[in-house]
């Protein structure tokens, strides 16, 4: 996330979009309650996965999230837990573009 957000900075500053990010750590009983909502990366409001056309998906995961599913992004034929810099880089851009 923080690569992504540091080569938005460089890419979207001359055009005078300032780029910052803001994260925030659901609790246990946010998180029992709606384990969707977590891991999402959100642009002026949007999530990433409308921005590039991905999906929201879901999937066993390790022993944090207990007996519950992690929510994954579905993009380009992949199930994604880790939502790797380029595709965060290329959300960023198309929320620039919207602006």
């Amino acid at each position: 996330m923080d690569k992504a957000v540091l080569q938005l900075k460089g890419a979207l500053a001359p055009l005078g979009i300032e780029v910052f990010i803001e994260k925030s750590e659901l609790t246990l009983e946010e998180f029992r309650n709606n384990p969707v909502s977590s891991n999402r990366i959100l642009f002026n409001g949007r999530l990433l996965e409308d921005l590039v056309k991905a999906k929201t998906g879901q999937s066993l995961c390790c022993d944090v999230c207990g007996d519950e599913e992690c929510r994954t992004i579905e993009a380009g034929g992949e199930s994604l837990e880790i939502v790797p810099a380029e595709l965060i880089i290329k959300a960023g851009m198309a929320a620039a573009l919207e602006l």
